[in-house]
């Protein structure tokens, strides 16, 4: 073999060698991380109808979580609604239930009148007509004054415009024939119902 041919043989081996991978080379992998990332890289190699579906899919994943929030947040919002209309009608009751049940001999059309201003519903045309038929002609006659409060008054329930509270009264009276004053404590079960943007005594009943 001649010194040229010689040459020629160990070029196209060297030349073939190059071209041959090296042993323990790794193999390229797809790229780890982020997962919307590598949906990314993988919708390059999917036809035209599957990005498509991705996108799609992408999308409604991203709508879906945002109409969860808004619905946690909706929630949310209603449950401190309705918190803070159960003790706004506690407070009002705590208020309004003592107003009517005072009233003194000696101001009782403007106690009256007062009471009257805390009803609504049915229990307003109620409360004037035992006004009318019973308190008028007696209390006068019998010089009666009584005194109401409320320590007390407790949300124990609510349905829209209507809240149940549990009221705690104590109750002093005097009247011409008992001078010195006689108390009371009872437990009324109270309806407030929203009327015109105020809580107002629709009934109430002792325990």
């Amino acid at each position: 073999m001649s010194a040229v041919e010689g040459t020629v043989e160990e070029a196209g081996e060297e030349q073939v060698t190059a071209e041959q991978p090296e042993k323990g080379a790794k193999e390229s992998r797809p790229a780890k991380g982020n997962p919307l990332r590598r949906i990314a890289l993988g919708a390059g190699r999917l036809s035209p109808v599957t990005r498509l579906l991705v996108v799609v899919v992408l999308a409604l994943l991203v709508i879906a979580s945002g109409v969860v929030a808004g619905w946690k947040a909706s929630q949310e919002a209603n449950a401190k609604a309705v918190q803070a209309d159960r003790q706004a009608a506690a407070a009002a009751a705590k208020t309004e239930i003592p107003q009517i049940l005072t009233y003194s001999y000696k101001s009782l059309s403007q106690d009256l009148a007062k009471g009257a201003a805390d009803t609504t519903g049915q229990f307003k045309g109620q409360f004037s007509m035992e006004a009318q038929q019973i308190i008028e002609p007696q209390v006068p006659k019998e010089q009666i004054a009584t005194r109401a409060q409320a320590p007390v008054a407790v949300p124990i329930d609510s349905s829209g415009n209507q809240v149940t509270v549990l009221v705690f009264l104590d109750q002093s009276t005097t009247s011409k024939a008992q001078p010195k004053a006689q108390v009371s404590q009872n437990e009324l079960r109270v309806t407030m119902q929203k009327t015109g943007g105020k809580w107002l005594v629709e009934e109430y009943q002792a325990q």
